[in-house]
């Protein structure tokens, strides 16, 4: 999959514009602040149909425009075009199409055209709170499997029905948790599932993520990423039984805060070098060299279950990187993929005799590209 054509309206600072792309390599550079990341934003935005940046989609309006309009044409593995238009107006909301025809829901578009994102705001995976490591592993298992998106819908949708109830008891404590009990069976289902494909997407990605890391350092490191369940089975208990424990001993905790405080929406993920938590010990040239693995642990993860070329972008590559690693992480990305790298102007100065001749390079300057 790849993207071979898109055109721009009304979106941040990006002038109105429509650029076609081979399935090559594309380096973007220019000084700050001019649209390279939200040149990349776009992308992401066409292929999630949200922001990387924001949940509100109105941040993404540019500055007196009442709306913004993006249109693109993807050209899939067995070279059949698909064209997607997605526009945004307040008030009205999001309207998107596919082929000409109108999806009514977002989420019919995720894993259609599978993407990969590095920005520094995933830095955060390694370096941040657990939300970010669990919002990384919701946006990917989304991306490759249909039931896990289903899953985590019904499933967010049952802890917001279980807050409506304890919240009420903080009203009035005569009804305090009065009619929880009748969601704890659902919630326990859906976190169940939720948990098991978690547990084998972190299986997956060890292998990789220690190949990766390897391979792009040049040293005998171990990395790992362990995953830590909110409920964790003991030895010969069965989730069920360890689910009912754990709710137990938060019940009147929940009565007390008026929130669901047990299931995958505490869950966290934790990254190890040599046995060292990255967290508490890692560098920052350490961080960005495990977001970098981790994201082509993410490419190899998608290929592999969609069967799908993933679109890549790697934004502000060379930040905490020198310009040999950043060479050395292009390549840890299959050749065949598309790939969208932004740099500095000064990267691009001291880059010129690295880049290849098989690549694309542009200019963003006041949120208009053009070729150099």
């Amino acid at each position: 999959m790849y993207l071979n054509s898109f055109s721009i309206r009304g979106f941040r600072n990006l002038k109105e514009q429509r650029w076609t792309f081979p399935r090559q390599t594309h380096f973007i550079f220019g000084d700050n602040a001019q649209g390279k990341t939200n040149l990349l934003e776009m992308i992401y935005f066409l292929c999630l149909t949200k922001s990387f940046r924001t949940s509100e989609d109105q941040e993404c309006l540019s500055h007196q425009q009442n709306h913004f309009l993006l249109e693109a044409c993807f050209i899939d593995e067995s070279q059949l075009e698909h064209s997607l238009q997605v526009s945004y107006q307040p008030g009205a909301g999001k309207s998107i199409h596919l082929d000409g025809k109108p999806l009514h829901r977002s989420s019919e578009l995720i894993g259609r055209f599978p993407v990969i994102k590095l920005s520094q705001e995933d830095l955060e995976i390694t370096s941040g709170p657990p939300h970010q490591r669990r919002r990384f592993c919701n946006i990917l298992l989304s991306q490759v499997s249909v039931r896990y998106l289903g899953l985590l819908k019904e499933y967010e949708r049952i802890v917001k029905q279980r807050n409506c109830i304890l919240k009420k008891g903080l009203n009035d404590r005569s009804v305090a948790g009065a009619g929880v009990e009748i969601w704890d069976g659902p919630l326990m289902n859906k976190a169940a599932a939720i948990s098991d494909l978690r547990g084998k997407m972190v299986d997956e990605l060890n292998p990789l993520l220690q190949e990766y890391y390897q391979k792009f350092t040049g040293k005998g490191d171990i990395l790992t990423l362990e995953y830590l369940p909110d409920v964790a089975a003991r030895r010969d208990e069965s989730y069920a039984a360890a689910f009912q424990r754990r709710l137990n001993h938060c019940r009147w905790q929940e009565y007390q805060r008026g929130i669901t405080l047990i299931g995958p929406h505490r869950d966290d993920f934790k990254f190890f070098i040599n046995g060292k938590e990255l967290r508490l010990f890692g560098s920052s040239g350490e961080h960005k060299s495990v977001a970098v693995c981790l994201k082509a642990a993410e490419g190899v993860l998608i290929r592999r279950t969609l069967d799908r070329l993933p679109i890549v972008l790697l934004d502000d590559l060379y930040a905490e990187l020198d310009w040999d690693r950043g060479e050395r992480a292009l390549h840890l990305f299959s050749s065949d993929l598309q790939c969208f790298v932004t740099g500095t102007s000064f990267d691009y100065q001291a880059l010129q005799p690295l880049l290849p001749s098989s690549g694309q390079v542009l200019w963003m300057r006041a949120g208009a590209l053009e070729r150099l």
